[in-house]
């Protein structure tokens, strides 16, 4: 492995850990980073805002590839102690931390996801054709919490399910698209499996376009499944565009879920190509990844949480 630090210098060998986390929930790869404190490091004076590249073999194979390319965000030291840490995060983090307001025109989500890209001087890798249109509006907010929504609209509208990551350039891919799928029961060391009512829906009253202050808000339809095996937990939809009971009951289903099942999964092996959004299986089952840590040490570990596929839609393309 290699760590280089403002392009020039390699600072592998003070290495004590390094770990990169990756979330389906975020865009940008981050990395906390445990360096010894030799006169070396100390000379260097790392800064924040300066660039860090990390370098290592592809799983299995002795091709060298840059799974990290970003900035120092934050150093923490203490100094009874000869060991300085640093919290790394990719140049894409100013997307997840900054807002803005946009007037998007009637157009599809990548046309939106381009826009923001290049305002922002974030590089476009391949953003595919989301063939989708969306509606004209006007949006302010965080730039990431933009980017999503506009994806999160596309499969509302039947678009496929697309997430974003930062490699070299700004990238979107369709969920679990992955060409290599990894096979985790060899190499689990113990799988955690949560499964409960946390965010179920049973029960989804739709309401139509309420008139006015003084009158009640006209019901569509009130729509039940699973109500006798889990009981009734209920959400309200109101959406203007529902017209009539064919499209409440439609706009329903897309609601039903039985809560939480998710599985974690602890590694004795990193495979470090994985990232959030890709498929992996376990034994005949077909899982995605929510987030992946991967510790990167004398053995390197990784720990995965994923959920099948029609959580994944729920929980992360239909809220």
């Amino acid at each position: 492995m290699k760590i280089i630090y403002d392009r020039k210098y390699y600072i592998e060998n003070a290495l004590i850990s390094l770990s990169l986390t990756d979330s389906i929930d975020g865009i940008a790869y981050k990395a906390t980073m445990d360096l010894v404190e030799s006169d070396g490091i100390y000379d260097l004076q790392i800064a924040k805002a300066r660039p860090v590249q990390i370098i290592d073999k592809i799983y299995e194979t002795e091709k060298e590839n840059t799974i990290f390319n970003g900035v120092v965000w934050a150093r923490r030291k203490t100094y009874k102690k000869d060991k300085v840490s640093f919290d790394l995060k990719e140049r894409t983090v100013y997307i997840e931390a900054s807002e803005d307001e946009y007037m998007f025109k009637a157009g599809t989500a990548d046309e939106r996801i381009k826009k923001i890209a290049k305002d922002w001087g974030i590089p476009i890798g391949n953003i595919p054709n989301t063939n989708v249109k969306l509606d004209k509006k006007v949006e302010k907010g965080n730039l990431l919490d933009l980017m999503r929504k506009a994806l999160r609209e596309t499969v509302k509208k039947g678009g496929k399910m697309y997430i974003l990551r930062m490699e070299d350039k700004l990238n979107m891919y369709e969920l679990g698209k992955n060409k290599i799928v990894y096979q985790l029961e060899g190499i689990c060391e113990e799988v955690d499996d949560t499964n409960s009512l946390e965010g179920a829906v049973t029960s989804v009253k739709v309401l139509g376009k309420s008139k006015d202050d003084k009158h009640a808000t006209p019901v569509l339809g009130v729509f039940k499944k699973d109500t006798d095996k889990y009981g009734t937990l209920q959400k309200v939809k109101q959406d203007e565009k529902i017209k009539n009971k064919k499209d409440a009951e439609k706009a329903a289903k897309t609601m039903f879920n039985s809560g939480e099942d998710l599985k974690t999964f602890q590694c004795v092996v990193d495979i470090n190509t994985i990232r959030a959004g890709d498929k992996v299986r376990f034994f005949d089952h077909e899982y995605y990844v929510i987030d992946i840590v991967h510790n990167i040490k004398s053995s390197p570990t990784m720990t995965i949480k994923a959920g099948k596929l029609d959580y994944m839609r729920r929980k992360f393309f239909d809220e």
